[in-house]
């Protein structure tokens, strides 16, 4: 894709500047993110929408800076302020190196918005450990139990680090026993450490149970 294909497909005239090339982008991103246009010719137009911009940025880099390394402890949970949750959800679905998406879901998760679950839980299929294990941490901020089904697929295909991690996540979750899939998964698992790990939690979250039955007879 040329320049001037580039700025045909975000809709903004050869002349524009960055701001306007940014704000074009940013009001695409919304309009088109699959949440909210749901349309099978949407999601194609905003793989065009993204490469146009990721082309941008390439050729004029004054456009938008990504991060070029892991943050530092002390911001590491500091997104950027040029970012929105659209452009950190484009960060995680494409950008090349692991880190950068893994940026993005630190990013996502320190906004605490219910909105950035969708771009967190896509996260979660990553290719790289390194990504998952970030998307499985940031769950945690959100408290939720309604992603008990993706944390089990994920347990299921992942590596000894993803799916120790999952347990630690399963731990923290307000109910450990709506995670019964990851756990009846993690009473099979080849490590003696996870193994371990997710009897205890089994047994913990069928005390819970039964102290709630009884709380319930009483």
């Amino acid at each position: 894709m040329n320049t001037r294909d580039c700025y045909r497909v975000l809709g903004v005239p050869l002349s524009a500047g960055a701001v306007e090339v940014r704000t074009a982008y940013r009001s695409l991103l919304k309009s088109l993110h699959p949440d909210l246009a749901g349309s099978e010719a949407a999601c194609e137009r905003l793989e065009r929408v993204i490469t146009a911009y990721r082309t941008l940025c390439t050729t004029s880099p004054h456009l938008v800076k990504f991060p070029e390394a892991t943050p530092s402890a002390s911001d590491r949970y500091a997104p950027p302020r040029s970012f929105d949750l659209f452009e950190l959800g484009a960060l995680v679905r494409d950008a090349a190196r692991p880190d950068r998406r893994a940026f993005a879901v630190r990013c996502l998760a320190n906004t605490r918005k219910r909105a950035a679950l969708g771009f967190i839980k896509q996260a979660l299929f990553d290719e790289s450990d390194l990504v998952v294990k970030e998307a499985v941490k940031a769950l945690r901020l959100f408290h939720v139990t309604s992603c008990s089904g993706e944390l089990a697929a994920v347990y299921h295909h992942g590596s000894e680090d993803v799916r120790r991690e999952v347990l630690v996540s399963v731990e923290h979750s307000n109910s450990v026993s709506r995670f019964a899939t990851v756990l009846r998964l993690g009473m099979q698992d080849q490590s003696p450490e996870l193994r371990s790990k997710a009897v205890r939690l089994f047994t913990l979250a069928k005390r819970a149970r039964a102290a709630e039955t009884m709380g319930v007879r009483s």
